[in-house]
């Protein structure tokens, strides 16, 4: 047994009380967190992708969640560090498909809490 396996044989109590009490402040720190947020929604990430396949995923984020949610949220970003063809493509295509499919009951930008001008809340016809 090395130093180091008797230093902790000693000392477990210690230690394992020590990390019983960071997870419990972790773990409540994660539900503080939970009650400030008062709208879980589903939300779908398009950082990275090109527009054309965000598109694709968006329509089907939201043919998937027609049935279960009354709204869902698009993060798109907000171009800060190219052009925002994201987000104004995003929502272009959200206007047409609202037109089109009727599925869209409306969309706008979220709140400056929950992300601003970077993510849509999309509301949806059920």
């Amino acid at each position: 047994m090395n130093e180091i396996d008797k230093w902790l044989e000693e000392n477990k109590d210690k230690f394992f009380s020590y990390l019983s009490s960071k997870e419990e402040f972790i773990i409540q720190n994660r539900i503080q967190k939970d009650k400030n947020r008062v709208d879980t929604i589903p939300e779908i990430d398009l950082h990275g992708l090109r527009l054309c396949d965000a598109i694709k995923r968006v329509k089907t984020f939201i043919l998937e969640n027609i049935q279960s949610c009354d709204r869902v949220r698009i993060i798109h970003g907000k171009g800060k560090h190219s052009s925002p063809v994201l987000r104004d493509g995003i929502r272009g295509w959200l206007e047409e498909y609202r037109k089109k499919e009727k599925f869209i009951k409306d969309f706008s930008y979220e709140r400056p809490e929950n992300g601003g001008t970077g993510a849509t809340i999309v509301w949806l016809l059920r």
